[in-house]
C-alpha cells in the first residue's frame, strides 16, 4: 500500500526579487555550512593580523600593550564592516564565493554594512552564534538577526556569461531612456563585439548615434554596457524605439 502522505519540499534556497523593470533576479541564497567556513577564514586572518600587530606593540609596555587593544577593537567590528561596504564581502566570504547585497539585489552601503555587523553582538548569544544560526534556520530566506535589521542576504557569487565577456569600461550613463528590449541590445552588441571583426563592430556601433553621441561609437556603446551591467543607477524605461541612422524606419541590428 503506497504511503499517501506528501512528501516533505526541499529546502528553496533560490531567492527570486522582481525589480521595478519587470526584470526578475535569482539569487541563490548561502546557507549556515557555507557562511561558517567563510567565517572561518576570515578569523584565521584576523588572528593573523592581529598577532603581526601585538608582536611589535608589545615592545612598547603598558601604552603599546593599550594600543592592541583599541587596534582588536577596530579590526573585530570594522574588518567586515569595511571589506562589505567598499568589496560586497569579506576576504573569507569572497574565497567561498559568497557576497552581500540588499534584499533588492543592490550593493551593500555603508549603513547597512554597519548594521548587520553591530547586530552580531545579539546573533552570538548566548555562544557561538547560537541565536544567528536558530534564526536562519526558521527564516526562509537564511537571514540571521543581523541580515534582518539591514535587509541583506548573502548569496552565491555567480557572474553571467555576458559580464565575463563584456570589457570592462568606465560606465556612461545614458542621454536618453531606453527600453528594456533596447538595453538588452546594448548588451548583446558588448558581449559580441570581441568576436566580431573590427569594420563589422564599428559599422554596427555607427547605427545608434542617438546613443554614442560625438564619441566613437564602439567605446561608447561598451561603456553604456558596463553602466546597465556593472553599476549605474537603472536605467529610464522608454517605449518608443531607437531610430536607426540613414534609415529610421528600419530597426536596429545590434
Amino acid at each position: 500500500m503506497k504511503n499517501s502522505e506528501p512528501a516533505a519540499a526541499p529546502l528553496d534556497t533560490i531567492f527570486t526579487y522582481e525589480t521595478p523593470e519587470g526584470v526578475a533576479l535569482r539569487l541563490e541564497l548561502a546557507g549556515p555550512a557555507a557562511r561558517g567556513l567563510a567565517w572561518g577564514c576570515d578569523f584565521v586572518l584576523r588572528m593573523g593580523l592581529c598577532l603581526l600587530l601585538f608582536l611589535p606593540l608589545n615592545l612598547w609596555g603598558g601604552a603599546g600593550r593599550g594600543a592592541y587593544l583599541i587596534c582588536l577593537f577596530v579590526i573585530e567590528w570594522l574588518y567586515p564592516v569595511f571589506f562589505e561596504a567598499t568589496k560586497g564581502a569579506t576576504p573569507g566570504k569572497r574565497l567561498l564565493g559568497l557576497e552581500v547585497v540588499r534584499e533588492n539585489g543592490a550593493p551593500l552601503d555603508w549603513t547597512a554594512a554597519m548594521l548587520r555587523n553591530i547586530l552580531r553582538a545579539a546573533d552570538l548569544l548566548p555562544a557561538c552564534y547560537a541565536l544567528g544560526l536558530a534564526a536562519m534556520l526558521v527564516h526562509p530566506r537564511l537571514q540571521r538577526l543581523g541580515d534582518m535589521a539591514a535587509g541583506t542576504l548573502v548569496v552565491y557569487k555567480d557572474p553571467s556569461p555576458d559580464q565575463e565577456r563584456i570589457p570592462e569600461q568606465r560606465p556612461l550613463a545614458p542621454s536618453q531612456p531606453l527600453s528594456l528590449a533596447e538595453q538588452q541590445l546594448v548588451l548583446d552588441f558588448c558581449s559580441r563585439e570581441a568576436d566580431l571583426p573590427g569594420e563589422r563592430a564599428a559599422e554596427l556601433a555607427a547605427l545608434v548615434p542617438a546613443l554614442t553621441g560625438g564619441g566613437e561609437p564602439r567605446e561608447q556603446l561598451l561603456r553604456l554596457g558596463n553602466w546597465f551591467l556593472r553599476g549605474g543607477k537603472p536605467a529610464p524605461v522608454r517605449s518608443a524605439p531607437l531610430k536607426r541612422a540613414g534609415n529610421p524606419d528600419a530597426p536596429v541590428p545590434l
